[in-house]
């Protein structure tokens, strides 16, 4: 039992951070705190810099949102929301070019420690700005998405696109496109982990 509480508290104070984040910049209806969704005790984190991944802790999903889509194509590659757990890199309804450059760290910090508590064994980054803060590196998508990287405790990080890009793509040069084929080779690589 001990610990368990210890881990609520720990959730609990994240979700304080993530309150305290950015109050003097963000508008009213992006300042609600939402710390992720899905299973918390799966090995997989889905990491994202879009508030649409999610609605609330049950992964809901408003109708032609690229949480809707993701939660389709993973499904597709035999994936469920049971099986994940996904997060945004501001926990709350906004992108991170909505906070201060000196917000970065914060919520860099809180992330590292929302990791920490989730201690999933594969991290999959959608998109440059997640696996940028993760990775703290220059990221290349062209050339990274075909890289395993190994974070700290061994957890490994896979990048690829973040989903309206590839949204964006599919409904340009249809069902075919390259983009779509890609990002749904890179989820499928999930299976392995579930």
């Amino acid at each position: 039992g001990e610990p368990m509480l210890e881990k609520n508290d720990l959730w609990e104070e994240l979700k304080y951070g993530a309150a305290s984040i950015g109050n003097t910049i963000l508008k009213p209806h992006q300042l609600e705190v939402l710390t992720g969704g899905g299973n918390p005790d799966s090995d997989i984190l889905i990491l994202g810099d879009d508030p649409e991944l999610y609605l609330n802790e049950n992964l809901k999903t408003k109708e032609g949102s690229s949480g809707e889509f993701l939660y389709l194509l993973l499904e597709f590659c035999g994936i469920q929301k049971e099986d994940i757990y996904v997060s945004t890199l501001s926990k709350r309804n906004a992108r991170l070019k909505d906070f201060m450059p000196e917000d970065y760290e914060k919520l860099k910090e809180l992330l590292i420690c929302q990791i920490g508590l989730l201690s999933p064994k594969v991290i999959v980054c959608l998109g440059y700005e997640a696996a940028q803060m993760l990775l703290e590196k220059e990221i290349n998508l062209e050339k990274d998405r075909q890289e395993v990287f190994t974070w700290k405790a061994g957890i490994q990080v896979f990048v690829t696109y973040d989903v309206n890009t590839v949204k964006k793509a599919r409904a340009e040069l249809g069902k075919k496109a390259k983009l779509a084929l890609e990002f749904r080779n890179d989820l499928k690589k999930l299976e392995y982990f579930k």
